[in-house]
Formats: structure tokens, sequence, C-alpha cells
């Protein structure tokens, strides 16, 4: 078969294959693909090589898909909560994924969840590459925006001062004496809820090699239950108040973030646990350690710059001082708050 006019004979092939490829591709964007035999689907395109629609032709119908396989396959990769909250936006906008109409994502109140039960479901479905693409000719960004960042900033609906408030209104409270320990430390630590937790129940069991008593740090980098996909945190920088509190023996380390919410739901408080983690890392940033130090107690493992990626390579040790010094006066100020001395 000879090529047509404007094809190199050595690329022929490569280009006829992207040239179908590609027209199938709009005929989905164009009429959607929501089930159907292939037989039916190839009415619609009777000149398409079968071996190429075999090939493009990816997803399977909406009601054909192994939910039960793809609740397994997230119960196996994340926690419940996020897994249930995964399954749950999948179910219910899986019709954007398979139409290919992701433009509608943006605006919807919860854009962030719709896009990471989507993006999953895509990996589940082996289209992930597809999504992406997909994404990017929608114009559709996981972002919410500078605007919506600077309102935040400007409201202070989260900001640092509501946290350690919420912090003295816990430590004012009929919790238990051990919940208050908790709460200290995620503050103290930077630790998402469900780090802290793992924590505490490394500590109460003893795991051997996970604090280290001379350095004062805690080594999550060395156990692989908090090395997850994704969510991941590599060290904890601790003072000697911290590393004698927590050497104490304690009573929940077999707590959940159930039981943490009944608790704290029983003297009239909300559950803000991930109000500390901002806070821990805003008073780090406003007290002069660098945001690359942030972002390496915090658990950031993609860079952020190329100096961070190729360039910082800092004495670690001198980073883990730094930090200690700021968390030894975040100690001083939380203490002085709880007695209702000063304001933070």
């Amino acid at each position: 078969m000879e090529p047509r006019a404007g094809f190199e004979p050595a690329t022929y092939g490569l280009q006829e294959r992207t040239r179908h490829i590609d027209s199938l591709h709009l005929y989905i964007d164009d009429y959607g693909y929501y089930g159907g035999s292939l037989a039916e689907q190839r009415l619609f395109l009777p000149s398409f090589p079968e071996r190429l629609f075999d090939t493009v032709m990816q997803l399977p119908a909406v009601h054909d898909v192994d939910w039960d396989g793809f609740r397994r396959w997230l119960f196996g990769r994340f926690s419940h909560s996020h897994a249930v909250d995964v399954f749950m936006y999948a179910r219910k906008y899986a019709h954007l994924l398979f139409s290919w109409r992701l433009a509608e994502i943006e605006g919807l109140p919860a854009k962030r969840h719709i896009l990471m039960a989507l993006s999953n479901l895509a990996k589940f479905l082996n289209v992930y590459r597809r999504f992406k693409m997909a994404l990017e000719d929608s114009g559709v960004s996981w972002s919410s925006g500078s605007k919506s960042n600077f309102l935040n900033v400007l409201l202070g609906g989260e900001d640092v001062n509501v946290a350690f408030d919420y912090y003295r209104r816990i430590m004012n409270s009929d919790v238990d004496e051990d919940l208050k320990r908790l709460v200290r430390f995620l503050l103290l630590s930077g630790l998402r809820p469900c780090e802290g937790y793992l924590a505490v129940r490394f500590l109460n069991e003893g795991r051997s090699g996970y604090l280290d008593e001379g350095r004062l740090l805690l080594c999550h980098w060395k156990f692989p239950e908090f090395q997850r996909n994704g969510k991941r945190c590599f060290l904890t920088v601790l003072t000697k108040e911290m590393m004698d509190d927590l050497k104490r023996p304690w009573t929940i380390w077999t707590w959940n973030h159930k039981k943490v919410r009944r608790r704290l739901h029983r003297v009239g408080l909300p559950v803000r646990l991930y109000l500390f983690r901002k806070a821990f890392g805003t008073y780090l940033r406003m007290n002069g350690i660098p945001l690359e130090a942030i972002n390496l107690v915090q658990g950031r493992t993609t860079p952020t710059s190329v100096f961070e990626a190729h360039y910082f390579r800092p004495v670690l040790d001198d980073i883990i001082a730094r930090i200690r010094t700021v968390l030894e006066k975040m100690e001083q100020e939380l203490f002085l708050a709880v007695k209702g001395v000063t304001k933070i």
C-alpha cells in the first residue's frame, strides 16, 4: 500500500496508527462510550482497523466494572476511611470518566475528592495515562487557584491562632489525660492524626530502633507502616520534655480516629486535629525554618523546586537543632496559653 501524500514512507505505519487512534478518541469525546458490544460500536466506524479498535477501546461499560475488585484494591492501598471516601465518589461520578466529560468537574464543590476517586478508578482500569491527558485537554486542575488560597489567608478561617485556641480548649476540657497528651504530641510533631496514633502504638510496644533517645528523634523511615502510597513521614524532632512524656505508658495506644472523635464529641468539641499539622508548619516557617526543611519533617517527598531537588543538601543535625529550638519556644507559648497568661 502506497503512503498518502505528505507521509514519510519509513514511518507510515506509525503515523497511520496514530491517525486511527486520534479519530477514535474524537469519536469517544463526541459520543461517549457507555457500553454495548464491540460489534455495535464498530458500526459507527466500519473502516476502523479491528486490531487497533480492540487496543484503544479500553473502557468497559459502567455496569461492567468489577466494583468489588475495585473496593478490595482501594482497601489494599489506603486507610479504611480514605478508601470508603474514594469508592463513594468513584461510584457517583464514574460516568464522567467513561464519557470523558471531565470538564464538568471544574466548579463542583468536592472537586479534589472527585479527581482523587476518578484517578484511582483510571489506574484500576489501566487508563490513567489517557485520564491525565484528558484532564489537561479539559483544562481541569487539581488546585483551587491562587484566589482561593489568598481568601483562605485573608479570611483567617484556619490560621495558627485558631489551631492554638482549639488546643487550649481541649487542654481545659474533661477528656482523658492521655488524649490531651496525644493532642499535644500532634501539635508539636506536625504528624497527621493517623500517623500520631501509629506512633503512640509503636512507642507503647517499645519497637526497637523507633525512638532515638540520643538524637531525640522518632525514626519513622525505618518502618514500612509509615511509608504509605502518597502519604509518608520520615522523622519527628523531639525536645527533652516531649521524649520524657512519650516514654510514659499510654492507656490509649489502641485508639483510632473513631474513638478520638467520640471522646471529643462527648465534651462538645469538634474534630479538627488536622489543624495542628497546618499550625506546626506555619509556626516553623514564621520562626525562620526553611521551607525545604519543613517539607522534610512533614514527609513531602516530591521536591517543590529545582533547588530542593538537586542542590539542597544541608547538614541534617544542624536542621534538627534549629527545629528543636523553635519547638522549645512553642512549648513555652503553649504552656502560657493554656494558663491564660498570653495569647499566641
